[in-house]
């Protein structure tokens, strides 16, 4: 008989919670004229963050046309549906946003909020409907760096206005949306991933609804000013709010105007970030 192994007390049951990330960026807009500058740097630095920050992240990148409605509609959905209690799963977009006009008849405005990937728009319905699968007890990270607004741009701004060219600052990053049908009247823009009382998920965007997000020059390097402060401000230890206003902080010192926005139910707000 092994009296070492009848001896042995029994190794105590440790919970191994998933940590996955769904990181897309998006340059490259052919055939439109609004291409971006900083986007696949985000979803690289992105990475890299969480590598450092938190082991053993399970982390898959799409880049450019590989972020067409297809991938992005079948990657999410994948990902909530292998979600168990304890997992979290982050998600980061990185590139134009736009609306659309409402088919479906439930916008009062008459327009849906979309994030304008390689091959089009993807509606925030769409979106939406997916994000409602998430189990009980597993979190999602919704992490926008994009427009919701009526100007449809990351417009283009720098820290380092000698470091670039007045011309490349100046450059239009208005994204024409053929889709949608003109109006003189005024648009009031509300983000359904972001503004709801049934929230199972946080949203975590870059700016207001009636801002745009800059796509930004900064130290010598091309990227979105949100996705560049929001990674500063993460920390160990902090909560989902504390990190929202610490990149606020960040913004509030900076010479960008615009102000990020962090929307989801207290009970995840509070926890602390990548843990339940």
């Amino acid at each position: 008989m092994c009296f070492k192994k009848l001896f042995t007390r029994p190794d105590k049951p440790t919970a191994h919670y998933a940590r996955k990330a769904l990181l897309f960026g998006i340059n490259d807009y052919p055939g439109t004229g609004s291409d971006l500058n900083g986007c696949v740097n985000d979803v690289y630095d992105v990475k890299k963050k969480l590598e450092e920050s938190t082991p053993k992240f399970n982390i898959k990148i799409f880049t450019d046309a590989q972020v067409t409605r297809q991938v992005f509609r079948f990657e999410l959905n994948e990902a909530i549906y292998d979600l168990i209690p304890g997992d979290v799963l982050v998600v980061h977009y990185s590139g134009h946003g736009t609306y659309v006009n409402d088919v479906s008849g439930d916008e009062s405005d008459g327009y849906d909020e979309a994030l304008y990937l390689y091959d089009g728009p993807l509606i925030d319905d769409d979106i939406r409907n997916i994000l409602e699968g998430i189990p009980d007890g597993a979190t999602v990270v919704m992490i926008l760096d994009c427009c919701f607004s009526g100007t449809i741009t990351r417009s283009l701004l720098s820290n380092d206005l000698d470091s670039v060219s007045k011309s490349l600052v100046e450059k239009n990053r208005f994204f024409p949306n053929p889709i949608v049908k003109k109006s003189t009247k005024s648009i009031k823009v509300k983000n359904k991933l972001a503004k709801s009382d049934d929230m199972k998920w946080i949203t975590f965007s870059g700016s207001g609804e009636h801002q745009t997000s800059a796509d930004a020059y900064i130290n010598g390097k091309y990227n979105g000013a949100f996705t560049y402060f929001m990674l500063k401000a993460l920390r160990p230890n902090i909560t989902y709010a504390q990190w929202a206003h610490y990149t606020s902080n960040l913004f509030a010192t900076s010479n960008f105007e615009q102000v990020p926005q962090i929307e989801g139910p207290e009970s995840l707000l509070n926890n602390l970030i990548f843990y339940i």
